[in-house]
């Protein structure tokens, strides 16, 4: 996975997980903890855990991400970008208003960013997101927008753990997710024999890219917001192969 799909997966994934939700106050969050993000925090964050070190480099807010991120890998393509509909736009750009906004175009005429909290204001005081719409991808809109930003450096894969996997086991890529019935373990490899790293609790979605088979399971598989690819097991490939996640 390259970093621009790492970097919009990553946000999508926050926008997805009602852990999340919008404070300024508390901002800088954690993608396996309950906690918050703000608009500019949740888009350098995501950049920051793909690879691209804006963050590293000073970016703390829309007033310096323009500054930053032309820095580091990105280019300003706001001349070639029809601000009022988004033509042009391509998924992975940096919509971003300096002095106010900032989201990120995903494609297919949706940007996915932290809008607010539960109560219309800044402070976020409950943790995660109480409205589904604290975090959340919507269409395009023109904000207005001063700047496009668009990745342009090295978007080789962060991990070199994705192509290694192809070549064990791989069946197919594909995006989608699946809802536990029962608690799942995720490894580090598809085989029960490999390190469970996390668990997933019953009914609790889990968002994938890609199906692998190994050591007598079915698994469908992601990158982790660390950019090291996971596994979950959820069905076995012989005998009793009644799954437990639901598609």
């Amino acid at each position: 996975m390259g970093k621009i799909e790492n970097y919009v997966q990553s946000a999508i994934n926050i926008a997805n997980d009602n852990k999340h939700g919008y404070s300024q106050y508390s901002r800088w969050g954690s993608p396996d903890t309950w906690s918050d993000f703000d608009c500019s925090s949740l888009v350098i964050s995501v950049c920051e855990w793909a690879g691209i070190p804006v963050k590293t480099n000073g970016a703390t807010y829309t007033g310096n991400m323009y500054g930053v991120f032309t820095k580091c890998g990105f280019k300003d393509v706001t001349n070639s970008i029809s601000l009022g509909n988004g033509h042009g736009l391509k998924r992975g750009d940096i919509l971003l208003n300096s002095y106010y906004h900032t989201e990120i175009y995903i494609g297919n005429g949706k940007t996915v960013g932290a809008k607010i909290d539960e109560y219309g204001d800044i402070v976020g005081t409950n943790t995660g997101d109480q409205t589904g719409r604290e975090i959340c991808t919507s269409w395009y809109y023109n904000y207005p927008w001063t700047s496009v930003l668009r990745y342009v450096g090295d978007n080789t894969s962060v991990s070199k753990s994705t192509s290694q996997s192809k070549n064990s086991g791989w069946i197919k890529d594909e995006s989608w997710y699946g809802v536990t019935e029962s608690i799942c373990n995720v490894r580090s490899s598809p085989s029960i024999k490999s390190s469970v790293v996390a668990q997933y609790g019953k009914g609790e979605k889990i968002y994938y890219d890609s199906v692998y088979e190994g050591d007598g399971y079915r698994w469908i598989s992601y990158v982790s917001y660390s950019g090291v690819r996971r596994y979950v097991a959820y069905r076995q490939l012989s005998g009793d192969t009644t799954p437990w996640i639901r598609f």
